[in-house]
């Protein structure tokens, strides 16, 4: 079990569906928050939106500046129904549209809200507006109808008009030479050269002047019928835009929609310990035994309190030690290991409430258990057993007292469980852990035992517990749960291998 933390790449698996299932477990509130914050936000503008209403209106196109019965061109070719869609839905238009009503929103502002589309293998605009009011939406697409229509006819009036005009000054102007053309033939000889040459040309000028009076019959001929409303605009009774029902269920999808992608990036940013999974799979140590309960019995306010395997022997935490003196006793057949450190990365992971439940579980089995306090940091450990007062390591130490006189016995509990408390502070606990009278203490020579447990500070804290995990048979990590990040375990895991621990695996909280 004693193996380097570095086996990543050996534990690496493809994500399967249920790990993306547990990252939705995991985040299930935050998926639920923003499906409620979509519903909320799309309620919000659900019931303050204005309903919008559609009218429509259709026009039939007719050729214009075309004689339709003199040509065998069908009419819907005459006519270029993607061009007037554009003339329909022109500024000018549009501005035309905007001086008919009264109060109407500026011409940019009505193309905005006007949809025109060419109906399919037909002469037919279908000209739709939308607004908040019914009526005015039938006034304006009702208008944009009508000033399209009147627009297309001026324009082709006036082209007419311009032909006609250009066809009367050429008439005009042959008028001027026939008149020139008559006076010299009036007064030239009768079979001169002269009058022959005069003469042909007024046959000429005549001829030019019948081809312009018909190229102006057919002009004067030429349809200006724009085209017809064949469907008046519509009085819209209700409302186009989704009920308001409809678009909370959207805000509710969208949440979820946002929610999803959300859990995943912060679940891949949270550097946190989550489960006995994350630790296996992350550092490649065997999980030692999964200690629930961990809000109920392991924070400060129960520092001072009765051990959880004494207070509550039934219930699953007590269970949780016993399996894990289980355990270790195994491992202690296997490896040859009597002796073992518990620590953690940082503080507040409960290393001091792993290490006396153990030792008392195995003080319960009958095995012959000393536990040894050297967290001069935070003697959690001899408040739990109510030996604050009393001297200890530290004492031993500082050469004030004999190991076995610094051995204590628990009212309550079994006396094969001895206990050596913390005692006297020390200003360098580190240097006076290297000395060799803690070699001593640990290898049992003064005061002997069966199995040897070490609480010692957090490894990252303090380098005491390095000092001591060259000194006993192995290490046992407390992480916790949902506190503990990946950052400071690899940390721990890696100085703990720098001095060459032997890691047993981890007590997950």
């Amino acid at each position: 079990m004693g193996q380097s933390h570095r086996q990543v790449d050996e534990l690496e698996r493809p994500l399967q569906l249920r790990d993306y299932l547990e990252v939705l477990r995991r985040r299930r509130w935050l998926i639920i928050f923003m499906v409620v914050l979509g519903g909320a936000l799309a309620a919000l503008y659900a019931f303050n939106r204005q309903p919008q209403y559609v009218s429509q209106a259709s026009v039939l196109v007719r050729p214009i500046e075309v004689d339709v019965a003199r040509t065998s061109i069908r009419p819907d070719q005459l006519v270029n129904m993607f061009t007037e869609k554009e003339v329909a839905g022109s500024l000018d238009v549009a501005e035309q549209v905007a001086a008919e009503i009264s109060n109407s929103p500026a011409a940019q502002r009505l193309l905005e809200n006007l949809s025109i589309i060419v109906v399919n293998d037909t002469q037919v605009l279908r000209i739709s507006y939308e607004d908040s009011s019914p009526q005015r939406a039938q006034e304006v697409t009702a208008s944009f109808a009508r000033a399209y229509l009147e627009q297309r006819e001026s324009r082709a009036v006036l082209k007419v008009e311009e032909r006609a005009g250009e066809i009367d000054v050429a008439i005009a102007r042959i008028d001027t030479e026939l008149l020139e053309v008559n006076t010299l033939i009036s007064r030239s000889e009768e079979g001169s050269l002269v009058r022959i040459a005069a003469e042909t040309r007024r046959d000429s000028l005549l001829k030019e002047r019948d081809q312009l009076q018909a190229s102006l019959a057919d002009v004067e001929s030429l349809s200006v019928d724009s085209g017809e409303v064949i469907s008046e605009a519509t009085l819209p009774k209700n409302p186009v835009s989704p009920p308001n029902w409809m678009i909370v269920i959207i805000g509710l999808i969208g949440g979820f929609i946002v929610g999803v992608p959300l859990a995943f990036a912060r679940d891949s940013l949270d550097d946190r310990i989550r489960s006995a999974k994350d630790l296996e799979r992350a550092f490649g140590f065997a999980v030692l035994v999964s200690i629930p309960g961990f809000g109920s019995w392991l924070n400060k306010e129960n520092d001072s309190g009765v051990p959880t395997i004494l207070a509550n022997p039934d219930q699953p935490p007590a269970e949780s030690f016993r399996r894990l003196r289980s355990t270790l006793l195994a491992v202690a057949r296997d490896e040859a290991v009597s002796s073992i450190l518990v620590t953690s990365s940082v503080a507040d992971e409960g290393a001091p409430n792993v290490a006396t439940d153990l030792a008392i579980a195995f003080a319960q089995s009958g095995t012959d258990v000393l536990l040894i306090s050297a967290n001069f940091q935070d003697s959690a450990v001899d408040r739990l057993l109510g030996l604050e007062d009393e001297p200890g390591l530290g004492d031993v130490l500082l050469g004030d007292l004999k190991p076995h006189d610094a051995v204590r016995t628990i009212a309550g509990v079994p006396s094969t469980l001895r206990v050596i408390p913390s005692g006297a502070q020390l200003d360098n606990p580190s240097d006076a852990l290297d000395s060799p009278v803690i070699e001593k203490v640990l290898a049992g020579h003064d005061v002997p035992y069966e199995f040897l447990i070490v609480e010692a500070p957090p490894v990252v804290d303090a380098a005491d517990a390095l000092s001591l995990a060259q000194l006993t048979g192995g290490v046992a990590l407390c992480v916790r749960s949902w506190s503990s990040y990946m950052s400071t375990v690899d940390s721990a895991l890696g100085q703990l291998d720098h001095v060459r621990a032997n890691i047993l695996g981890v007590v997950l909280t």
